[in-house]
């Protein structure tokens, strides 16, 4: 089987794939998908015999990852034709994926798994989970606030409103997707064509017409304004959609508890056109503390998986977190990693690595060759005697030597780097081995950080 880009005479077996494993033709998501999104460049197919029998779609994102944002891929879409299942040509197919990733200089790449034990096997791990919630619609009384307005968006260039939203809630959290206009446009568009809303909730100066219209109204009695004056402060949002008796919210984003409270507000007034509602909140939500009832309706859901494609340029292109310099220089230097990976040869082996002071021109050309903004906060964070520190990685070996400080498996080091896991849990769940200074070390140089990321496809 050959493994490439995709070419356009390839896009209607495409399309017949993505139908045949995911939406049908017909769909609103189907249609929208290949009229606006669909890019072959930016699509792996595996051929046999003049056929496309596996496809996974390389969608490009920024990701924000520790404080500085780098482009990846987000794969989505990975399919492979029943007859040619259970041959090892899913396997195949990601392989292809990750040289192709790799050729592009993208260090990371992430996925959102159907089954995370697929992925796992090939060195995958979940990075973000997140909170789901499932409530009957009559219970969400006692968390609901009624002091802000409420609105919808119906326009694409209303994202600017939206934005400030998002960027207070993924502040400080590290694996979250970058979103400017283009990304907000696209969103939006693939909102409206699958039928789906957007309220917010805002502040004003009040008027008693605003409080009797907007707060004490049941919405089978009242139609929800879509407009919002300049003198709006947005302070939440919610993406959902009617036409079942569970009301699903997609992305529920807020800038206070009190924000949150007053979109259950609004999603408490759907009473009669649903019987409950289930939404999801970042991991890093504490709300769940001061329900009234916790025992019932909330669990955990893995959300999205990453992977490091290249362990060089991974380390190299990750920030490090600040350390003093009296730590840094008790460090040993040079140290040496052993990394295992099961499907990318390139990674296995033994790397030297050094922490010291970086070129910031190396950085500057890394980022204007995929024309990402440049911002002196996305520069090393480490610094010593004013120099800005990274890490300086050598490849020693193509085998992982057993005089290796660390030991540790390619999915562990991207659990490491994005900052869902320690080292230390690392080594307790048996996936990183190496003496108690490495350990600390590591977590020194990557201590956890609140994963978040909330791309649907």
């Amino acid at each position: 089987m050959e493994f490439r880009l995709a070419g356009v005479d390839d896009t209607k077996e495409v399309k017949a794939l993505w139908a045949y494993c995911f939406e049908p033709a017909e769909d609103p998501f189907f249609k929208y998908y290949f009229t606006h999104c669909y890019e072959p460049l930016h699509t792996m197919v595996g051929v046999d015999h003049g056929h496309v029998l596996s496809t996974v779609h390389l969608r490009q994102y920024r990701l924000c990852t520790r404080g500085m944002i780098q482009p990846v891929s987000y794969m989505v879409g990975v399919a492979t034709h029943p007859a040619a299942r259970r041959s090892g040509i899913g396997g195949a197919l990601l392989k292809a994926a990750l040289e192709e990733l790799r050729r592009r200089q993208q260090g990371i790449t992430i996925l959102m798994p159907s089954k995370a034990a697929f992925y796992q096997q090939y060195g995958w791990e979940l990075y973000c989970h997140q909170w789901v919630q499932t409530m009957p619609l009559e219970s969400l009384r006692p968390l609901t606030d009624r002091e802000l307005h409420f609105g919808l968006v119906t326009e694409t260039d209303q994202w600017r409103l939206l934005a400030p939203v998002y960027e207070r809630y993924t502040r400080g959290t590290s694996g979250y997707a970058v979103r400017g206009e283009a990304e907000w446009t696209r969103l939006l568009e693939s909102f409206w064509a699958e039928g789906v809303q957007v309220a917010v909730v805002y502040r004003k100066e009040e008027t008693t017409s605003d409080v009797d219209f907007h707060r004490n109204e049941p919405m089978e009695d009242m139609t929800v304004a879509p407009m919002f004056g300049e003198d709006s402060i947005i302070e939440g949002y919610c993406v959902y959609r009617l036409g079942e008796r569970e009301i699903p919210v997609t992305e529920m984003v807020y800038t206070s508890r009190q924000a949150q409270q007053a979109l259950l507000n609004y999603m408490y007034n759907h009473r009669s056109q649903g019987d409950s509602i289930r939404w999801n909140e970042g991991l890093h939500d504490e709300g769940y503390r001061f329900y009234p009832d916790g025992k019932t309706g909330h669990s955990t859901m893995p959300y999205m998986m990453s992977r490091v494609v290249d362990v060089t340029y991974a380390l190299e292109t990750m920030p490090i977190a600040c350390v003093h310099g009296e730590q840094l220089q008790s460090m040993p230097t040079p140290w040496t990693l052993g990394i295992t990976d099961p499907l990318a040869p390139w990674n296995e082996g033994t790397y030297e690595i050094r922490v010291e002071a970086q070129p910031r021109d190396e950085y500057v050309r890394a980022i204007e060759r995929e024309n990402l903004p440049i911002r002196e906060s996305d520069w090393r964070h480490t610094y010593l005697d004013g120099k800005a520190m990274g890490l300086t990685v050598s490849k020693i070996s193509d085998t992982v030597l057993p005089t290796a400080d660390v030991t540790m498996t390619v999915g562990a080091l991207s659990l490491l780097l994005m900052g869902a896991v320690s080292a230390r849990t690392l080594a307790f769940e048996g996936k990183l081995h190496g003496s108690d200074e490495g350990i600390s070390y590591l977590d020194a140089l990557y201590p956890v950080v609140p994963t978040f990321i909330n791309e649907w496809w």
